[in-house]
């Protein structure tokens, strides 16, 4: 098969899983965005998303501007490719126990971009310490979010280490977090192993693979 369209199909495979996460979490009725969290700024607009929701405390854990004040920021831009590229930015500037804060900071939000913003976490995570972001999404007590989170720490683990993220896919009871879970490794090598990512995605019992077969 010709080597750029199996990047193509698989790179498209990849993209769609992406954008079901990010809209899954950014569609829906027009909540506001401002004050994303309670007593940073706007102190009405924190009430409307979390009446009861404590003060920000900004530990030692934070380096120059803490990850509230950055996530607020990101997410009041009024434009929705900038404020995921400045997602993507401050996942990327935070070591495992600053995402392991951060992450619990987002835990309390209740805004509609919550679930993408967890799995963007939790692959800038896996990225650096696989073991430490599978134990926490393994913890995650909703079963579609857990396999979201499964899916998106092994799409992290497989950007360094492929192999080890494959292995550990492979091991995954069959059901649907492993198939999630090789979706995310598919994607994440489809760009470096186009071949082996079509080979996995033949592999799949879902509609995709089917398709690619």
């Amino acid at each position: 098969m010709n080597k750029v369209l199996v990047i193509g199909v698989a790179a498209a495979f990849a993209a769609g899983m992406a954008c079901g996460l990010i809209f899954t979490g950014s569609s829906g009725s027009g909540e506001r965005r401002g004050g994303i969290f309670a007593g940073q700024t706007d102190a009405d607009s924190a009430r409307h998303l979390d009446p009861g929701a404590p003060s920000v405390s900004r530990g030692s854990i934070w380096t120059t501007k803490d990850f509230p004040t950055r996530l607020h920021e990101a997410l009041t831009s009024g434009n929705e490719r900038k404020r995921w590229r400045a997602i993507n930015a401050i996942a990327d500037d935070l070591d495992p126990a600053q995402i392991q804060a951060a992450l619990a900071e987002v835990e309390k939000l209740h805004i509609r971009e919550r679930p993408a913003i967890l799995m963007q976490l939790l692959g800038r995570w896996a990225a650096k310490d696989p073991k430490g972001a599978l134990s926490y999404a393994m913890s995650l007590q909703k079963v579609t979010e857990r396999n979201q989170a499964v899916a998106a720490a092994i799409g992290g683990w497989a950007e360094q280490d492929p192999r080890g993220a494959e292995d550990y896919a492979s091991h995954l009871p069959a059901g649907r977090l492993k198939d999630q879970a090789y979706q995310a490794l598919i994607g994440s090598i489809a760009g470096s192993d186009p071949e082996h990512a079509l080979q996995l995605a033949q592999a799949l019992p879902s509609r995709f693979g089917q398709q690619a077969a």
